[in-house]
Order: structure tokens, then sequence, then C-alpha cells
């Protein structure tokens, strides 16, 4: 998914010893004209929620222009309940260029 400027590639949730959730996009070329906003669900067993340490890995692509101030906000849901919530601002990303590493 993504548009123009931006596309996620990659993404990964882990515990403390085990992968939950790993997604990646099929090898394809890019296309750069989809719709500008991103929202995906995931849902997980309770028992993560007794995991001392949960990661989160991002791979995204950048598209022919400069993106400056990037923002992406990840939100940790249990049922209605907000767990979590994580705001990101990425000062400038480099025109055609991947960032992040699962």
């Amino acid at each position: 998914m993504g548009h123009e400027l931006f596309q996620f590639l990659e993404f990964k949730m882990s515990d403390d010893s085990s992968v939950l959730y790993h997604a990646k996009r099929p090898q394809e070329t890019l296309s750069w004209h989809m719709g500008s906003n991103i929202t995906t669900h995931y849902e997980f067993p309770k028992s993560m929620l007794s995991s001392d340490t949960i990661t989160t890995q991002v791979v995204f692509a950048v598209g022919e222009k400069p993106l400056e101030r990037l923002r992406m906000i990840e939100r940790h849901y249990y049922g209605d309940r907000l767990l979590r919530s994580y705001d990101f601002e990425f000062g400038f990303c480099i025109p055609n260029t991947v960032a992040g590493d699962v």
C-alpha cells in the first residue's frame, strides 16, 4: 500500500520469543499512484500482553520527491482500550530510498 511519495514494504511484530506478525509486500515494481491514507488492523493472542517486550519493525520506500516531516502514528489497542500510542516524525526522507530493516 502507498501513494506517490511513500509506501510500506514490510512490517514485523515480535514478542520475547517469537514473531507474532510479519507482512511483506510481494516482489514487484512499486506503483506510486494509490491512495494516501494507510490503516492496517492486526489481531494478536491475549498471551502477548504478558510479554516483557514487544518490538515492531517497519520498512518503507520513498518516491521520486523528497519527503519532509513524514509522520507515522502507531497505536496498540486491546478491544476498545488504547494501550500504547507512538507518534514518530521523520524530519527528511531522501528520495528513491528504502528505510528500515526487518
